[in-house]
């Protein structure tokens, strides 16, 4: 049994389906001499026109959104950009593109590629071809970005994206998306293992604590059993074994303090309680009061 602790968290649109995006026809490079600099951040896009999602041709079922009227036989691709915030003191725990693409694209945020469909094997021109058609109907496709601490950044973000179709004269193009994320709630870490497991152990020298996240600052006194503190402590990151000299067979009362929002150990207690059952023979070890999570046949104290 471990203890399991709950990270709090939110769902954000980050940007949402059917927004308003700054976009290019892709008649000639968006950017020059360097064709790749209308993916960043500073580019500026002034004079791109507004347009809303889901820009589209050839679809008489689409009724809103930008229609891309004189895109068939003059040009196979465009160009989008949508700027968004992201508040200085919010954490992303996921992150994830949501498209829909008749026929293919390249996704870039902040000038980092997070996704791709039916894309072109070489580097993308403004005369590129989708790599191949779209399985119709089309719907939406969730591509999951592994790292997202890597391409967000804190205040101004821009996702960018280049919409191909499979050739000059196809019937149709159809694009929308949507960046979705998960935000983790502030607040401190939170103690997600510990061992020894609670239940019955003949004695107790040592402790492992693991935490949701790596922390800093950890010290051996701040563990106290039977209000001694432990005479040391080894580990990193997430990770930190506590000693217990003598080592103790008797009841015991173990305690923690639980890190900051600075991720800094400690400020405030956490604690959990080993007793035995009887004078002599193995010692009895609970898990604390207010665990809901548990996978064993354990009571609070």
């Amino acid at each position: 049994m471990a203890w399991l602790c709950n990270v709090e968290a939110e769902p954000a649109e980050l940007v949402r389906s059917n927004a308003t995006w700054r976009f290019f026809r892709g008649t000639r490079e968006a950017s020059t001499p360097d064709p790749t600099a209308w993916r960043a951040v500073t580019f500026a896009d002034n004079a791109w026109p507004n347009g809303g999602a889901p820009f589209s041709y050839g679809e008489p079922d689409i009724a809103n959104g930008t229609r891309l009227d004189g895109m068939q036989n003059s040009f196979s691709t465009i160009y989008l950009r949508h700027r968004f915030v992201l508040p200085a003191e919010r954490e992303i725990a996921s992150l994830e593109l949501v498209a829909v693409c008749d026929d293919g694209f390249i996704a870039w945020l902040n000038g980092r590629e997070i996704a791709r469909y039916n894309a072109p094997s070489d580097a993308p021109r403004y005369d590129s071809l989708a790599g191949a058609n779209a399985v119709e109907p089309v719907g939406f496709v969730n591509f999951i970005v592994p790292t997202p601490e890597q391409v967000l950044a804190a205040g101004t973000n821009v996702l960018a994206v280049q919409v191909f179709n499979v050739s000059l004269g196809s019937s149709d193009l159809v694009f929308d998306a949507a960046l979705l994320a998960t935000l983790r709630t502030p607040g401190p870490p939170t103690i997600v293992g510990i061992a020894p497991l609670p239940g019955v152990v003949t004695e107790l020298g040592q402790v492992t604590v693991t935490f949701s996240e790596p922390v800093t600052g950890v010290q051996a006194g701040h563990f106290l059993a039977n209000d001694v503190p432990a005479v040391s402590v080894t580990g990193s990151g997430a990770t930190y074994t506590f000693t217990i000299v003598p080592r103790l067979t008797g009841p015991c009362r173990c305690a923690g303090a639980r890190s900051t929002r600075s991720r800094t150990w400690p400020t405030r207690r956490i604690d959990s309680i080993w007793r035995r059952p009887v004078r002599t023979g193995p010692m009895n070890c609970w898990i604390p009061r207010g665990l809901r999570s548990c996978s064993a046949n354990h009571r609070p104290i």
